[in-house]
């Protein structure tokens, strides 16, 4: 058996939520049998219930004898509405449950309000169906004020933990703690941008590494030297965007300002150019194991170690320098 009300209790109240629906549909349930049982008003019509309802309740408004209430009639009426109350009231209850889930109310706390709403709403429910006297009437407002303090007591509890944690992370701005959660806060800031720096760097690097093998033909299993090599990479890699560029030049206007496209375009060979006369981290298209790996890559970043790269430079055409040997079995036997 569950135990709802022990120290360390697990908080079950949500699971009163749909129990305190099923309360709410009794009364509907029990008026609706006696309806059918003595055929009130012509029976109950499942096919339009409220207007029904509605029909019963403006009868009076005709102001015979025979058009007004009888006992069982008041009966039935009074259960709707004491279905239409629960409903009602339902969603408040629900909200004021998860005030306190939010809040972290203790378990025991929180059962114990769905306990007590739950035998509150059945009362109230059996005093609104059965009582047919005014002044006996008052004992169900009375029930109901009992549902109202529990509202008012979960979102006050509620509130008040809240405050409670919010006031225990609150620190002044010129203390110990604040400048602690500053420095933190600016290191994982400092750690977050160089991140993204390294993956754009990374980005940036397989992009090239993927031009070089797409601009390199697939007749040619890898290039026969380091001269070949600049050529190809003047000649393919840098020369790259030229026809895009003499388009652009082509459809800019005598005397108008340059477009962004046209001025990203000529930075970007600007850059690539500067790159390469200062020296450039490139794929080693000259060995041929290293090409036929190149080739099968999918462009994961995580196999880059795999490959040879090796730095070269505009201005000095006749040497080269090793940058990473790659790790590769096939590379390593072909060293």
């Amino acid at each position: 058996m569950l135990n709802l009300f022990s120290a360390n209790a697990p908080d079950y109240s949500l699971l009163s939520l749909p129990a305190a629906l099923l309360l709410s549909a009794l009364p509907h349930w029990y008026t609706l049998g006696l309806a059918m049982k003595h055929r009130v008003n012509g029976g109950w019509p499942n096919e339009s219930p409220r207007v029904f309802v509605m029909q019963l309740a403006a009868r009076p408004a005709l102001g015979d004898k025979k058009s007004q209430h009888t006992e069982l009639e008041k009966k039935i009426l009074r259960g709707q509405s004491a279905q239409a109350n629960g409903f009602e009231n339902a969603s408040i209850f629900g909200v004021a449950l998860l005030c306190g889930i939010v809040a972290k109310l203790p378990g025991r706390e929180m059962n114990m309000y769905a306990v007590s709403y739950l035998l509150i709403r059945a009362v109230y429910n059996w005093l609104y169906v059965m009582t047919s006297e005014r002044k006996y009437s008052y004992i169900r407002t009375i029930v109901f004020q009992f549902m109202i303090a529990i509202y008012v007591s979960l979102f006050a509890r509620s509130a008040f933990a809240i405050a409670h944690v919010m006031k225990k992370f609150a620190m002044h701005p010129k203390s110990r703690s604040a400048y602690q959660h500053a420095r933190i806060s600016f290191r994982q800031r400092r750690l977050h941008d160089a991140k993204q720096l390294r993956n754009a760097h990374r980005s940036a690097k397989v992009d090239r590494i993927m031009t070089f093998i797409l601009l390199l033909s697939e007749s040619k299993t890898h290039l026969p030297d380091l001269y070949a090599f600049h050529d190809f990479i003047c000649t393919f890699y840098l020369g790259r965007h030229q026809e895009v560029l003499e388009g652009l030049r082509n459809e800019q206007r005598p005397g108008r300002p340059k477009n962004k496209q046209l001025s990203a375009l000529e930075n970007l060979i600007a850059v690539e150019e500067q790159e390469y006369y200062e020296g450039v981290e490139v794929p080693d298209l000259t060995n041929a194991a290293n090409v036929e790996l190149l080739r099968e890559w999918k462009g994961d970043p995580q196999a880059l170690p795999n490959f040879r790269f090796v730095r070269i430079s505009g201005a000095v055409r006749d040497m080269f320098t090793v940058v990473q040997e790659g790790n590769h079995k096939r590379l390593q036997e072909s060293l």
